[in-house]
């Protein structure tokens, strides 16, 4: 019985692996995609950065540093990238119509190499016109976080998903004990019920002989 259990434990846990690869794998590579330049909106901006060069060690830590002035005053966290190419980060809490000052930052065995002081401008919020609003809106964007990740897709769709399947496996991998917990539950249900029954018996017995009329 145990070897049986362990086994069906195992299968299942392989199952969750294979998932968590198909769900994760994807949604890396969707995280991983930054744009090909700096691109701002009213609260936000997307940090873009680019290691051409890794000399001889191609283990990187990179990361920007930015600011309402060319001094720099605050850092994102820091990142690792194996090899040349883009990197980004989303910065997130800004100020609308409002310029910020940043550089990329790329690190290895070999020294510290820093980028260009760049700049970009947050996009002023909308005036309104003064006009009642009807109601309808279409195809509006939003700079409102839509979850953990703050991706549309993976918010709604991959994590809700993921969610469902850690559970379903949870209760098929038997190490909640969900069914013996049933089991347990119906066995006690059922000895419950008979000696209610027997109960009910004896006590229809003693009335019985309580007013059987003497001989």
């Amino acid at each position: 019985m145990f070897n049986k259990q362990f086994s069906s434990t195992i299968k299942h846990s392989l199952y969750l692996v294979i998932t968590l690869i198909a769900v994760f794998v994807p949604a890396g590579l969707l995280l991983a995609q930054c744009p090909a330049n700096t691109e701002a909106s009213t609260t936000q901006a997307t940090l873009v950065g680019e290691v051409t060069d890794v000399g001889s060690d191609p283990n990187l830590t990179v990361w920007f540093e930015y600011g309402l002035t060319a001094s720099l005053a605050s850092s994102t966290p820091q990142q690792t990238q194996s090899g040349p190419g883009l990197f980004c980060y989303t910065l997130t809490g800004l100020t609308p119509a409002t310029t910020y000052y940043y550089r990329a930052i790329a690190r290895n065995s070999a020294g510290t190499d820093y980028g260009e002081i760049k700049s970009f401008t947050t996009a002023a919020l909308p005036q309104s016109t003064g006009q009642k609003s009807t109601g309808q809106v279409a195809g509006a964007a939003t700079d409102v976080s839509t979850g953990l990740t703050n991706n549309i897709w993976i918010d709604s769709f991959i994590l809700p998903l993921l969610a469902t399947g850690l559970i379903v496996w949870l209760l098929r991998s038997r190490l909640l004990n969900f069914e013996q917990w049933i089991d347990k539950r119906k066995q006690a249900y059922r000895v419950y019920k008979s000696e209610k029954a027997l109960n009910q018996r004896l006590a229809e017995i003693k009335v019985k002989e309580l007013v059987k009329p003497e001989v």
